[in-house]
Formats: C-alpha cells, structure tokens, sequence
C-alpha cells in the first residue's frame, strides 16, 4: 500500500485532491481479486447430457429432433447410432470415418460432432410418444390452456448393456442414447438403462399446434462400476488355508498329511464364491 501511495504522491493524514483519491481507489479495485458469477459474455458450463429439442426444418407438425451435450460413463462416450448408408437424417459417413466408430451397418457418432451434420435423434409425436393421462400431468401442465390440449410424453435414456452378440442378435453399443418410448423394465434390465430427460409435447386440436418441453432427468456424469453380491457382504472373507501351524509339535505332524488336501478344497471354495459373484453382477449407476 505504501509502495502505491508513494507512486501518486500520496501521503497519510494529508490532504488529497479528488483525481488522486479516485485513481487511489482504482488502482485498489484492479488489484483486488473478485469472486463471484461469471458475466453475463462468458459461455455456460454445458452441462453434460442436456437435451434440447426443436421443429423438424421439414415443416411437418409432429417432427421434431432431439440433440444432447455430450455425457461420459467411466471415461466412456455416449453415442448415438446412424446408419452407415441411407440413414433417415439424411448423413453420410465420410469415408475417413474412425473403424473404431462402426459396428456393422451402424456409425456411433459422437454427441461432440458439430456444423452441419451435428447428429440428432428423430422423433414423431404419433410414434414416438405416449399420452399422458390427466391423473398423472405434472404440475407444469395443469393450467387452464394445458388442460385444453392432450399431453404426450417420450424419454431420452442411456441404454448400458455392452457390445456383443446373442442368439446371433448384434446387441446395441454401450452407452448408447435413444430416445422414444421407456423400455420395459424387466427383472433382468432393471439396471440395463437410464432415464436422462423427459419431452412433453402438448397437442391441440389443429395439427400444426404442438410444442415440445423438456424436463431434465440428468445433470451429470455418470458414475458405473460392476458390483459382485457377494462382496456386498460385511462378513464376507475368504475361508483361511492350512491346517497346520497350531502350535503343537505332534499336531502339525499328524495334520500335514492332510494340509494339501485342506488347502485344495479351500481354493475351491473361494473360487465357487467368486464365480457366483462374476455370474451375478450387474452394473449399478449413481450421479456424481
């Protein structure tokens, strides 16, 4: 402080004019770190998994596209599927496009591709959606002008059963986002998607009067790590080895005999223990 009084000629219990007053006080603002919000010229954090929807350009009442900022799963990339020829959206992969991508006649384009051919998912309110009954409208769509048009609802989720083939049935890439109607939900995939917006679409009697809202599901990252049951267990241990190694001389003599066959069985145990485990984990999700 001294240091800067002495550069504007300013000295303690002296009179100061009011131009050094002011770039005293300027020069302490510039100085002094500010925290707070970002202004209003900085770009927003995007989000991951933020979904926005809008008209379809083809003028069609009832189309609409679906777009979304990229999400990660354990440093894995959500994708979303295209065709490799003839695609609906009207895409074409470029012939430089990474083998890494392609599964059969299916790209896995990014949610980071931009321009353009930025990807998006279709959607049609006749197809895609289902109605809401009244009982069940949220909040939002209990005005008086809601209630006058129907409601119709469709999810964007994260579906996360990996790549593979079964019953010569190519299953979808992990971490894949669709969008449409919920799957159902069956004891075997209870854990198999994850729900990350809502669209409402509220329809009045004229076709062409429809608008679409989205109501965030998901904020974050997702978090996914294989749980094994078994070790869920607080008590959960492996079963010890020898047998030996009691203390008494005569013991361990009379036990040796049978420390292998005791270890032999003793492996085989834990193993049993941790085959049940790989056989029947799944994935569990959590937002972080």
């Amino acid at each position: 402080m001294s240091a800067l009084m002495d550069k504007l000629g300013v000295k303690q219990r002296m009179p100061i004019s009011a131009e050094k007053h002011n770039a005293l006080i300027d020069e302490i603002r510039r100085r002094t770190p500010l925290e707070g919000p970002r202004t209003a010229s900085a770009a927003p954090y995007p989000h991951p998994w933020r979904t926005r929807v809008v008209a379809d350009e083809s003028g069609q009442p009832g189309k609409w596209k679906v777009s979304m900022v990229a999400g990660f799963v354990n440093d894995v990339e959500a994708s979303v599927a295209y065709l490799k020829t003839g695609d609906p959206r009207g895409w074409t992969m470029p012939d430089d496009y990474p083998a890494s991508r392609i599964v059969g006649d299916v790209c896995e384009r990014s949610w980071r591709e931009s321009g353009e051919s930025a990807p998006f998912i279709q959607l049609d309110t006749a197809l895609d959606f289902v109605a809401v009954t009244d009982a069940a409208r949220p909040q939002a769509f209990r005005t008086a002008e809601a209630w006058e048009k129907d409601l119709f609802v469709a999810s964007v989720y994260l579906y996360a059963r990996p790549r593979g083939i079964f019953m010569a049935r190519t299953l979808p890439s992990r971490y894949r986002t669709w969008a449409g109607k919920m799957p159902a939900r069956t004891p075997s995939s209870m854990l198999a998607t994850r729900e990350l917006a809502k669209i409402y679409v509220l329809r009045g009697s004229d076709p062409a009067d429809q608008q679409a809202f989205v109501k965030q599901e998901e904020f974050w990252d997702l978090f996914a790590a294989g749980v094994e049951p078994v070790k869920l267990l607080p008590d959960y241990k492996p079963i010890g080895g020898s047998f030996g190694g009691i203390g008494l001389g005569f013991a361990d003599a009379a036990l040796g005999t049978f420390n292998f066959f005791g270890d032999f069985i003793t492996d085989q145990v834990n193993a049993a223990l941790a085959q049940i485990g790989w056989q029947t984990n799944s994935v569990e999700f959590w937002t972080v």
